[in-house]
């Protein structure tokens, strides 16, 4: 994941727990229909939708096909249902 992600002078590890936490951050505030989380998960979904393309183009495998069909469809869900940001409405 660091080398992924162009960071490898840092342990992978700290990568990983880097990107669970920035994960599950992001996760709580697009549940809870926040306005920054609606535009930190286009950026989200954009810069995972870029690595995986870079990815499948040097290694031609299927998940990173996967990973970045699944950032497509994120982007597209979000986009689909920003009036819903907009509104600050709680579920």
């Amino acid at each position: 994941m660091a080398i992924r992600f162009g960071v490898p002078n840092i342990p992978e590890t700290a990568v990983r727990v880097f990107i669970a936490i920035v994960s599950f951050i992001l996760a709580m505030g697009y549940l809870k229909l926040r306005k920054w989380a609606y535009w930190s998960m286009i950026i989200y979904s954009l810069l995972f939708l870029v690595v995986s393309m870079n990815l499948l183009t040097q290694y031609n495998s299927q998940p990173f096909l996967g990973n970045a069909i699944w950032s497509a469809i994120v982007l597209i869900y979000t986009y689909i249902k920003r009036d819903y940001f907009r509104k600050q409405v709680s579920v």
